[in-house]
Order: C-alpha cells, then sequence, then structure tokens
C-alpha cells in the first residue's frame, strides 16, 4: 500500500522523513499540520524534505488549528521547525493548490487503500474520517505517534504528550472511529519514544552521510534542548519521537503492544491525557516497550550511519 504522512515538521518530523525516503517507503502525499510550528511552517519544512531527496511526494497543506480552542507550538525546534536552518524558497517544493482536506476526499472516493503515518496532532484525520464514512475502509494501516500511558511520556503537561494535548478531541475521534471501523492501529506513545534517542556522538556520524544539508543546524539545537535546556531533563540525548513511526511500520517485531480502547481526556489539568482499557478483540494496539538498542541501530543504518553503539 502506498503511504500518506501527516506530519507538523518539527526536527523529528523531518528525520521521519528522511527515514522514509532512505528506507525507500512508498510514500505517494504528504499532509501538513500546526504542532511543532504554524502550518504554513510546516508546509514549508515538508517542502524542503521534498525537494532534498527530489522525491515526487505531494504536499497538501492542513489544518492551522484544533478543532476546538487554540494549540500550545512547541519551542524545541527552532523559530520555524528546523532548529537554525531557514530554507530558502528555492529549496522548497511547493504545495498543491489543493488543501489536506481535499486530498482526504480524494481518497475516501477512491478504490485504493493506503497506509497513513500520524507524525502531528490528529486535527486532519479526525476531520476526514468525521466528514467522509467511507475514509475507514480506505485505510488499511494506521500508524500514530501520540499519547502517554504512563507518566513517564508526558512531556508538555503532567498528564499529556504533546501530540494528545493540542488537539485531544481529535485523538478521541480518531480513536472511536479506528475502533469501530476495526482499522489496524498502532499508537506510539511517549513513554516508548523516550527509550530511543540520538546522541552527539550518532550527530556525528550523521553529518558524515549525505543526508540533508546542514543537518547540525537542523538536529545541534534539538539535541542541545534535551542535553542541556529540555524540559524532560536528564537526557542521554535527543528523543527520535516521530521516527519511530517508519520504525514501527518495518520493524513491530522490535515492539511489544497491548490492545484496548482508548479514553482520552479533554479538560483542565488532565486535558490530552491517553487511557488503555484492555479489549482483546480491539483493532487498536498501544506499544509498550521497544528494543531501545535494536531500533536505534536500524535508524542510524537506515539514515546511512553507523552509528556509535
Amino acid at each position: 500500500m502506498e503511504i500518506v504522512i501527516d506530519t507538523d515538521p518539527g526536527v523529528d518530523d523531518a528525520l521521519a522523513l528522511t527515514f522514509a525516503f532512505k528506507a525507500n517507503l512508498p510514500v505517494t502525499a504528504v499532509s501538513t499540520v500546526y504542532g511543532n510550528n504554524l502550518v504554513e511552517s510546516s508546509t514549508r519544512n515538508a517542502g524542503f524534505i521534498a525537494r532534498t531527496f527530489a522525491t515526487d511526494w505531494r504536499i497538501y497543506e492542513g489544518a492551522a488549528k484544533p478543532l476546538e480552542g487554540e494549540g500550545r507550538l512547541s519551542y524545541a525546534h527552532g523559530v520555524f521547525g528546523l532548529g537554525e536552518l531557514l530554507p530558502t524558497d528555492d529549496q522548497i517544493a511547493p504545495a498543491e493548490a489543493q488543501s489536506a482536506a481535499d486530498f482526504f476526499e480524494g481518497l475516501a472516493q477512491g478504490t485504493d487503500r493506503y497506509t497513513l503515518f500520524c507524525l502531528g496532532p490528529l486535527t486532519n484525520i479526525a476531520d476526514a474520517l468525521t466528514k467522509h464514512p467511507g475514509l475507514p475502509g480506505k485505510i488499511g494501516q494506521l500508524v500514530i505517534m501520540g499519547g502517554a500511558f504512563s507518566e513517564a511520556g508526558a512531556n508538555i503537561s503532567p498528564y499529556a504528550e504533546f501530540n494528545a494535548y493540542n488537539d485531544p478531541l481529535a485523538f478521541q475521534v480518531t480513536m472511536d472511529k479506528a475502533y469501530e471501523a476495526a482499522i489496524n492501529t498502532a499508537i506510539i506513545p511517549g513513554e516508548v519514544c523516550n527509550e530511543v534517542v540520538l546522541t552527539e556522538a550518532d550527530l556525528n556520524e550523521l553529518e558524515k552521510q549525505d543526508l540533508l544539508p546542514d543537518i547540525r543546524a537542523i538536529v545541534g539545537p534539538y539535541l542541545s534542548y534535551y542535553l542541556r535546556a529540555g524540559s524532560e531533563g536528564n537526557q542521554q540525548g535527543a528523543i527520535l519521537y516521530d521516527v519511530l513511526v517508519p520504525l514501527y511500520h518495518q520493524y513491530p517485531e522490535l515492539f511489544t503492544t497491548s490492545r484496548g480502547r482508548v479514553t482520552v481526556k479533554q479538560q483542565l489539568i488532565q486535558k490530552g491525557q491517553t487511557l488503555l482499557t484492555p479489549d482483546e478483540q480491539s483493532s487498536i494496539q498501544v506499544c509498550r516497550t521497544v528494543d531501545a538498542a535494536a531500533a536505534r541501530a536500524v535508524v542510524l543504518q537506515t539514515l546511512g550511519g553507523k552509528g556509535v553503539v
């Protein structure tokens, strides 16, 4: 199945897109959403990745804010989402005139089935699943980075992970639609992502590879955030977060999962908190553990570096 990536680049999103390209995954389109930065910056950054690798990925600009209320942007990724790098117009593949909403409407009306990677707030996805009843039948696999099912994964409040916090209603709608339509769904929560990090030594290795232009300008400030100024504190490196989505798609055996139904808190201090009710008949799997050493090795090998093990 062809792959659609819904994303808010973002340093870790940029690395996830790079991973998808280097792994020769059949990506056909990228839809953008607010989150790590404004949606306009997300679209430009996705266009930068697409132009860098001379892909034929179609890029569709999506939601600029949550289904309800306002979002909260990240400050770990630099002013425009790619660390200290600010691509010029000639480095950016232009977005399609069609919006992400129009694109998903087209998918719902078509006959093909797709794998969908979700790297940001789920606003585009929830909106499309709500408006187009035929869309769930076109999704063969749904892989989501989001949520926190233990305190270790909460990175924006004591209870919530960033993507779930930014649009808890969209997360709930997506979970409900996936459960009702029995969509093959995997969620990679924050506490699992925390186990796989990029170190300074890894970045030194990646600099030697034919990757993104000036990768240190992109990744360096993000890495520094986690090593010195990040709210996580005491990290050995930068958490790779969204990279685990294409990694799971290719190597699900590196993860253990639990099946169940997901509930998302909507209000007050618990906004964005995700809870799992066990249900072995559910099509939704929440990742519980990852073989971190193997995952990190695969990521670095796929990106083109041998890593430091």
